[in-house]
């Protein structure tokens, strides 16, 4: 039994203490510089907001463009020339409900002309643009120059 053991020790011995046989080393590839093409934008990366009759857009909106006498339930915001909140129907989530005349006059008539539901319009009204100068009683008083913002929550089908 030892001698087999000998005769094992002996025959493995030449691979056990041999080194491997070496391999030749290959350079590792050289590196080229990695140039990176311009990628387009899928969607731009500002809408320009497009001309309005009366005031100036901050958002365009989502949504369908409102039509000629459609209800449409919108907040609204008016300041005065100094920022103090004269009218604010967010704070208390109370929109409200106005139809949109095409030719009218009125200076919401002439905020909702071309805006799209989600769209966010503001403009700065001279005290004869609001209510020919009377303001509007109780809340905001007449003669003053006032900040209005008006969001398009959503516009309303008409029941037919």
């Amino acid at each position: 039994m030892l001698k087999d053991q000998l005769w094992a020790f002996a025959v493995l011995l030449p691979f056990l203490v041999a080194p491997a046989p070496e391999k030749p080393v290959e350079k590792p590839p050289e590196k080229k510089p990695v140039v990176i093409a311009p990628v387009k934008a899928l969607t731009p990366a500002k809408v320009e907001p497009k001309p309005v009759q009366f005031g100036s857009d901050i958002a365009i909106g989502h949504g369908p463009l409102i039509q000629p006498d459609q209800l449409v339930e919108i907040h609204l915001v008016v300041a005065d020339s100094g920022g103090k909140e004269l009218i604010n129907t967010r704070k208390r989530g109370l929109s409200i409900i106005v139809a949109a005349k095409p030719d009218g006059i009125g200076y919401l008539d002439r905020l909702l002309k071309g805006m799209h539901q989600g769209g966010v319009r503001k403009a700065t009204l001279l005290p004869a643009d609001l209510n020919e100068g009377r303001g509007l009683p109780p809340f905001v008083p007449a003669g003053i120059e006032t900040q209005v913002t008006v969001w398009v929550v959503r516009t309303i089908k008409p029941n037919r």
